[in-house]
């Protein structure tokens, strides 16, 4: 009875095969090019297969070498507008090409001359990689239709430039940027907005450009551990890295600086979270005791106070802040970084005069918050703030 089950189904099987795979010749353009797809997708795949078990890394990981004649000549892979497969190779020779046919088990392949293996696209692939953030490179691909890598930037004569002393230039293409590509998702970065770090969610002090002209955004030098590290918008995109960074002294900030990708733009601007403008900076000397202040933060929001103290220092653990100021603003923990603001009553402009520090909470249940001045981070880091105009 088992038996019968069995054979009844590979019957079924076969029955159903048979009309799956009828002639292409009856059908029509759109299913010829499925029919064609289909089985092009079967052969690649037996392709792939044979050349990861004869140790060739392709496609998901980096070459590496080998004395196998198909391997070295072997230029990559494309399915065509019928739906067939197309295999490049560098000597296009009857026996290579027979050898792939059966290795895909179909006669139906088309075979293209090339000036480059796929090994060696990916090697030059490689080499480029490693320098896409020190030359600003938006985007690098392997087109395997062209047989080349294409490399895409804005400023893409410069990049030509320094690529062509690292590499065989002759197997890129190099591609303006096209501008409607890198304004797939826009995002506007303003002060008391939400950020984060591989160790902390904090809040954005303000907009700035530093002394060389890049933009980015302020945030609280404790919220990230080091130079280099990725900092992260609400949506989980990639705001860009940190570039400067200081927890100590009269310092607690770390600058950003922004770094446009393909998918993504970040705006730099001069509003705060609630939309309205940055006008101007106060230096400390413009913030006597007694001052009414606010603040922005991603925890507790817009919060007010005033001035306890225009200098002070304190001591966390082993590190000495100085010449920080110290109000009766309610805060919490991922406040910090965030702006404050004096309003001037008679124009109702906002002014930045520091950023977010930290909190001290007393058995009371009394909190003040202490902040970095806005000239201290200037000074010190050369970044300046981004101004309603």
């Amino acid at each position: 009875m088992k038996k019968r089950i069995i054979a009844s189904i590979l019957s079924l099987c076969i029955i159903f095969t048979s009309g799956l795979f009828t002639n292409a010749e009856n059908l029509n353009i759109s299913d010829t090019y499925s029919f064609n797809e289909s089985k092009s997708l079967k052969s690649y795949s037996k392709i792939i297969e044979y050349f990861q078990k004869s140790s060739v890394k392709t496609y998901s990981t980096k070459n590496t070498s080998s004395n196998n004649k198909l391997i070295n000549c072997y230029g990559g892979s494309f399915i065509d507008s019928d739906g067939k497969l197309n295999i490049n190779l560098v000597k296009n020779t009857y026996s290579l090409q027979e050898e792939i046919n059966q290795i895909a088990n179909d006669d139906t392949l088309i075979y293209n001359k090339c000036n480059y293996s796929y090994n060696e696209l990916r090697n030059v692939y490689d080499q480029i990689c490693e320098h896409i953030n020190e030359y600003n490179i938006t985007e690098v691909s392997i087109i395997e239709s062209k047989n080349k890598v294409i490399v895409y930037g804005e400023n893409i004569n410069e990049i030509s430039n320094k690529l062509t002393n690292i590499i065989n230039t002759n197997a890129v293409e190099f591609q303006e940027l096209n501008s409607q590509y890198s304004k797939c998702a826009t995002y506007d970065l303003k002060a008391g907005e939400y950020v984060s770090s591989d160790i902390y969610e904090s809040t954005i002090g303000f907009c700035g450009k530093d002394e060389n002209g890049n933009k980015g955004i302020i945030i609280a030098g404790h919220a990230v551990n080091a130079i280099g590290n990725t900092v992260y918008n609400s949506n989980g995109k990639k705001i860009g890295t940190v570039t400067k960074r200081k927890e100590s002294g009269n310092v607690d900030a770390a600058f950003v600086k922004i770094e446009n990708g393909l998918f993504t733009k970040f705006n730099a601007t001069y509003q705060l979270s609630d939309g309205s403008n940055i006008w101007s900076w106060l230096p400390s000397s413009s913030i006597p005791e007694g001052t009414q202040l606010k603040k922005y933060g991603i925890t507790t929001g817009q919060t007010s106070g005033k001035v306890i103290t225009n200098t002070t220092t304190f001591t966390v653990g082993s590190i000495t802040h100085t010449d920080v100021v110290r109000t009766s603003i309610y805060a919490q923990p991922g406040d910090s970084g965030g702006p404050v603001i004096k309003t001037i009553p008679t124009t109702s402009e906002n002014c930045l005069v520091g950023t977010c520090m930290g909190i001290a909470t007393y058995s009371n249940g009394t909190v003040e918050l202490y902040f970095t001045k806005i000239d201290n981070i200037i000074n010190w880091s050369g970044v300046t703030p981004i101004l309603c105009p």
